[in-house]
């Protein structure tokens, strides 16, 4: 017992608990250290993978042979390129990679598939892209456009590979032979009528490029272009159909899948078709398996 005097001389006894001197349970220390022992194999686990296993941040494409290509009938800053190919059937996938000295804009039977007009403003080039195209191939002549401009003096490059997948192969039309190029707007807007879509005529099949010259082979520009995305998911397609909740404003899909320990890399991709503007209808197009 201790006693503690205070000012009004009255005594305060505190009691102060005495220890048993028992020792904490064993199973308590067990617990202990094998959490200790889980957390320093997740820890080594990680430094492992993010610093023996490489982690690839960019691709290499497969270019196939593909070409630098300019136009031929002139240097201006802004140049348009043309492709066709039939096809007798639709592929089982189809895809395009393609990089520009600048600015491009990629056009497939007349849509717009993507730019690099926002990575450019940003100073991220050069870069290779690839964007899957085979929802807007068809039976029948298909053209493949390109717009690429430069914000100096230098004259606009583009390369691109177009792979078509038929089963297991690969067919690939590259730039080179068989391409069109023209740095004259008059060639490119010659064979339109004034009105809102003057502009798109030239990226479709029922234009006249007739006037246009073959594209000349150019030197390869300084840097190597990359991709960020792994080139195989385009190459090799997982087989998919088409799913649909029917007409409505909004669509909700959902697919539970179960994916075997330490699973290291995954991708996700989805292709979104807004079928029936006025109907609302959509569909989702998803792997069978």
């Amino acid at each position: 017992m201790i006693s503690t005097e205070v000012a009004t001389r009255q005594t305060i006894k505190t009691a102060i608990p005495k220890t048993d001197g028992k020792r904490k349970p064993a199973g308590l220390h067990r617990v202990a250290w094998l959490c200790l022992v889980l957390a320093c194999l997740g820890a080594s686990w990680f430094t492992y993978q993010w610093l023996l296993v490489p982690q690839p941040v960019t691709f290499a494409p497969d270019w196939a042979g593909a070409q630098w290509i300019s136009a031929a009938d002139g240097a201006g800053p802004v140049a348009y390129f043309r492709y066709t190919t039939t096809l007798s059937v639709p592929p089982d996938g189809a895809f395009v990679t393609v990089a520009a000295s600048q600015i491009f804009r990629l056009y497939v039977n007349g849509t717009l598939v993507g730019s690099n007009t926002h990575d450019f403003a940003w100073g991220d080039y050069p870069r290779a892209y690839i964007y899957d195209i085979a929802t807007l191939l068809e039976p029948g002549p298909n053209v493949i456009a390109l717009r690429v401009s430069n914000v100096d003096t230098r004259a606009p490059l583009v390369r691109a590979s177009i792979g078509i997948v038929e089963g297991a192969t690969i067919a690939y039309h590259v730039t080179g032979d068989g391409w069109q190029a023209t740095a004259q707007s008059t060639l490119v807007f010659a064979h339109t009528v004034p009105g809102p879509d003057r502009v798109n005529k030239w990226i479709t099949t029922g234009f006249d490029a007739s006037s246009w010259r073959p594209a000349l082979h150019a030197p390869d520009p300084a840097g190597t272009p990359m991709l960020t995305v792994n080139p195989l998911l385009y190459e090799r397609p997982a087989a998919t159909q088409w799913i649909s909740t029917g007409a409505g404003h909004d669509a909700y899909f959902v697919r539970q899948f179960a994916v075997p320990f330490l699973y290291t890399n995954a991708w996700l991709l989805d292709y979104l078709e807004w079928r029936g503007y006025h109907t609302g209808t959509k569909r989702c197009r998803l792997p069978e398996r």
